[in-house]
């Protein structure tokens, strides 16, 4: 149900031309009584990929909305899927729609995984939609990432 509502708020917010209209810059809605004293959802999204590159798995795990974190499967398994990263960089983030507790961000994604034999940067664009949760902040309930480009730089 979550899930058909963020459609529908995004579909309605494009529809209706006000894609930007509703957001500040960096990220946050422009309605300061439903943002926490903490974090913005920009925030948030930029302290998940923060997490991951300084290996903080649990911190990032717990930016994670529940239904996100299922379609990891475990815990054990999203740690696996961040094992060869090195960094994990957002930028350029841009609020494209806004609801009460609810907001759709994009952005671009600089991924940066080492093995023994190769290094390799990914650049992606993406998309990230979260939900803000009383008591709780700003918890990331989909992402969608394509990738762009793709790299790769002599050994570190």
């Amino acid at each position: 149900m979550r899930k058909f509502f963020s459609l529908l708020l995004l579909s309605m917010c494009i529809l209706l031309g006000a894609v930007t209209a509703f957001a500040g810059l960096n990220g946050e809605t422009l309605r300061p009584d439903t943002l926490p004293a903490g974090m913005t959802a920009a925030e948030t999204l930029q302290k998940y990929h923060a997490c991951i590159t300084h290996k903080e798995m649990k911190k990032a795990w717990n930016l994670l909305g529940a239904d996100y974190q299922k379609s990891f499967g475990s815990f054990t398994e999203f740690c696996k899927g961040f094992e060869t990263t090195v960094s994990s960089e957002v930028t350029d983030i841009t609020p494209v729609a806004d609801g009460p507790n609810m907001t759709a961000l994009e952005y671009k994604l600089t991924a940066k995984d080492s093995t023994k034999e190769t290094n390799v940067v990914q650049v992606f664009k993406g998309s990230a939609e979260l939900e803000f949760f009383e008591g709780r902040g700003w918890k990331i309930m989909s992402a969608r990432n394509e990738l762009v480009d793709t790299y790769f730089p002599p050994k570190w």
